[in-house]
């Protein structure tokens, strides 16, 4: 009877194929579950990092960048170029330069940033002139002064002066 016993917990003949089956079956869907949930936890974050990179990265690549005033030195050797740029977005407004370079060079050819603003040319009062050959001018606005980044006070030969100047 004691042999019997061990027999009873065993499935009847017939379903013993069938519970094997539907064990391995239970085994495979938890199997699959896992599997789903960690791809999600590995795949939201990849998506997250793609997208990041497409608009942060890529998106700096179609910034704009144009030319709103190009000023000569009074014997035309020099050009101070005021520059804007701008990316466009809703959270990132424009940016300024003021680049000097010689007048011979090609006119692709980037000059060299002497100053940099956080705002638009009109927004800064910016104003960028020439006192002599040798001496160029740049005013701004005093009271919206912050975002002001990287004067330099020579450019070659050249002295720069700045004066911050009220509306």
């Amino acid at each position: 009877m004691g042999s019997r016993s061990g027999v009873l917990d065993a499935p009847p003949d017939g379903d013993s194929e069938a519970h094997g089956n539907r064990a391995q079956s239970e085994a495979e869907q938890d199997s699959l579950r896992l599997c789903l949930g960690c791809l999600v936890l590995v795949g939201l974050p990849l998506v997250g990092l793609v997208l990041f990179g497409y608009f942060f990265v890529l998106g700096a690549g179609s910034c704009s960048e144009s030319i709103s005033q190009d000023i000569a030195s009074p014997s035309g050797q020099h050009v101070a170029q005021v520059v804007v740029l701008g990316c466009g977005g809703a959270t990132i407004g424009p940016d300024t330069e003021v680049r000097l370079r010689s007048a011979r060079a090609e006119t692709d050819v980037k000059g060299e940033i002497v100053i940099e603003f956080d705002d638009d040319p009109v927004e800064k009062k910016l104003s960028v002139s020439w006192a002599s050959e040798k001496r160029l001018i740049i005013e701004y606005d005093c009271i919206d002064s912050g975002g002001v980044y990287g004067k330099r006070y020579r450019w070659r030969d050249i002295p720069i002066s700045y004066r911050c100047v009220d509306p």
